[in-house]
């Protein structure tokens, strides 16, 4: 399993070193970094904060104008924040901790594992979120929940790293593309059985958190897409023999 930091808007030389340090302690695999405001300051920072691990800076960064772009080779994604929702109709701010997390990856046999961190101080947004499969949060006091983003990064990739001893995987997990296009086919089977396009939008949600935590194999995917789609087109030609 390799593991690949996304860091979208990243402003501060600090984090930055500090972050290309983590990555060499835990064995994170590359930093990517999706719109940063990176300036000569910023870098001259971060060299100095990253101590010994100043080759990450030169060899294992990469730039993405996109967050879509950045993670487009990943096998899973997970987002994270402080920002979460046990209940109510925001189901895309459901989270599970980060050992959960690493336990999807390793047992679901995922070979490249995205983990994306938000902006220092207003972290991801809601669409950013719905590009990545999970969300991970980091339990923390009431009083004050939200961690600095090294510190982040430190916590979730020291769980990953001390994981990798205490799961073992279980088989060859399904594509992305495929878990992508499973979830395509139940949002349009829930939206002609509900008709109600953001009831139909939260019900694909429900239904990829709980697909991605069950790290079904090719064979199993390929059923669910059949199912599906099989579904799909008979409701369309259902709704076209009574317009």
């Amino acid at each position: 399993m390799k593991i690949y930091l996304v860091l979208v808007g990243l402003t501060g030389g600090v984090n930055l070193g500090l972050i290309a340090r983590l990555t060499e302690n835990f064995d994170a695999e590359e930093i990517r970094l999706v719109e940063p405001e990176i300036t000569r300051e910023m870098m001259e920072k971060a060299w100095i904060f990253s101590a010994r691990a100043r080759k990450v800076l030169d060899e294992k960064i990469k730039v993405y104008n996109k967050l879509s772009d950045a993670v487009s080779d990943l096998d899973i994604v997970f987002a994270t924040s402080a920002v979460t929702s046990e209940s109510g109709a925001n189901v895309r701010r459901r989270a599970i901790t980060p050992m959960e997390a690493a336990e999807v990856a390793i047992k679901g046999g995922y070979e490249k594992v995205g983990i994306v961190f938000g902006r220092e101080a207003t972290g991801l947004t809601n669409e950013e979120i719905d590009e990545c499969d999970m969300l991970i949060t980091i339990e923390s006091s009431p009083r004050y929940r939200a961690l600095n983003i090294a510190n982040s990064v430190a916590v979730i990739l020291y769980v990953f790293f001390v994981a990798r001893d205490l799961f073992k995987k279980r088989r060859e997990p399904a594509p992305r593309d495929l878990r992508k296009r499973t979830v395509d086919y139940f949002h349009n089977v829930a939206l002609f059985a509900t008709e109600d396009e953001d009831y139909a939008e939260r019900a694909a949600r429900v239904f990829t958190n709980i697909l991605n935590r069950s790290s079904p194999d090719n064979k199993e995917i390929k059923m669910l897409i059949g199912v599906f789609r099989r579904a799909y087109i008979k409701l369309k030609r259902y709704k076209s023999m009574n317009v």
